[in-house]
């Protein structure tokens, strides 16, 4: 087994930030079971609550690239470290960049007052900084052939 992992520093992070796929499976998960839930409420009993876009598009989105996102990421990011043999994301700035699908999420679902410039750049930052953690290490040894990856990340 590859372990490109320094024991002393890994030991120093808290284990839901060591590796990408942690807090990004454990994110969505959560979030598509709450989603769901509130979704099924929102059709039984009908309240005011105007997320961008309408219940509908909200939805839609949500499933694909609130859940979808996730999910896809936080594999590519943490199979990214087994393709190059680099150290990936992980500690602070893999906490930031769940707190920046986390809101995004937020925001569409609270935010239909919200500029809509401020919502894009908000829920596109998650997958542009996901894109920057994916292109280090495979730009760093040079594998050309998972850069693919990179800008699929972008077009998401």
């Amino acid at each position: 087994m590859l372990n490109i992992d320094d024991n002393r520093i890994a030991m120093t992070i808290t284990p839901l930030l060591r590796l990408a796929f942690r807090p990004l499976f454990l994110g969505g998960t959560l979030f598509s079971v709450i989603a769901m839930g509130w979704w099924a409420y929102f059709w039984l009993n009908p309240v005011a609550w105007a997320p961008y876009g309408g219940p509908v598009w909200w939805h839609g989105h949500e499933m694909l690239f609130g859940f979808g996102s996730a999910i896809v990421v936080g594999f590519l990011l943490t199979a990214v470290q087994a393709w190059t043999g680099v150290m990936g994301i992980r500690g602070k700035p893999l906490g930031v960049l769940a707190v920046c699908w986390l809101l995004g999420r937020l925001l569409l679902a609270l935010g239909s007052s919200l500029p809509t410039w401020l919502l894009v750049a908000t829920d596109l930052s998650f997958l542009f900084f996901a894109a920057v953690a994916m292109a280090y290490p495979v730009l760093k040894v040079k594998q050309w052939r998972n850069l693919i990856f990179v800008p699929m990340l972008f077009v998401l």
